[in-house]
């Protein structure tokens, strides 16, 4: 009798989840009655003042807790599939939509590659990794990079990559801002280290085994 009861209870929460979720006090679900009017969300960040920020496929949102604000192609995004939405110290929201039509969001005014030129820069084949770091971002292809930019105060600063050896073989790739190392795992496994101001360089004394995964990372803000 009680495992009858045990899978008709899973049947009713397969069936009907938004009964289930209903059920839990203090969660809201916004859609497009309260003005989130999109399908799906890619992003979500929130900001110094408390604003939150959403990426989707129908624009990005800045939501103060009570009502959201949309912005769409007639506020100037090239396209509306918004994959990133970062909000920076100075205030400015770095937007990066499908196909990389990069732009930012200051004073309340969209630009975009067209009114900014350099903005024009940032050449990716794929979606690029981006750290955040206070007011200013860096992004980099996430495989084979050969190039560093660096985004800040509406201006993009390229800082090509000069490798030892061909960047065809690099398998796993790192950057911490500080002090500006680029950390390189090649095919052979081993981890060697690259200043991007020096230039220089090194291999570290460690080595990867067939089994493991290298996963760099750091704090963004």
């Amino acid at each position: 009798m009680k495992k009858t009861h045990k899978y008709t209870l899973l049947f009713i929460i397969f069936l009907f989840p938004a009964l289930c979720l209903a059920q839990i006090p203090g969660l809201i679900n916004y859609n497009e009655d309260n003005g989130l009017n999109s399908y799906y969300t890619y992003t979500i960040h929130q900001d110094k003042k408390g604003f939150v920020w959403i990426g989707s496929d129908n624009g990005f949102f800045r939501f103060d807790g009570k009502e959201f604000i949309q912005y769409t192609k007639r506020d100037g995004l090239k396209n509306v599939d918004i994959l990133e939405c970062l909000p920076l110290s100075n205030n400015e929201i770095f937007i990066n939509s499908f196909l990389n039509d990069f732009a930012y969001l200051k004073n309340g005014k969209i630009i975009n590659a067209d009114q900014n030129k350099g903005l024009q820069k940032l050449q990716f084949k794929n979606t690029p990794i981006i750290l955040a770091n206070k007011d200013s971002l860096i992004l980099y292809a996430p495989q084979n990079p050969t190039n560093l930019y660096i985004y800040k105060n509406e201006k993009v600063k390229s800082i090509p990559l000069y490798y030892q050896k061909s960047p065809e073989d690099i398998i796993a790739f790192g950057f911490h801002s500080q002090p500006n190392l680029v950390f390189l795992c090649r095919k052979n496994k081993k981890i060697t280290v690259y200043n991007i101001f020096t230039r220089k360089e090194s291999l570290c004394n460690l080595s990867l085994s067939k089994e493991d995964m290298l996963v760099m990372g750091e704090k963004t803000r």
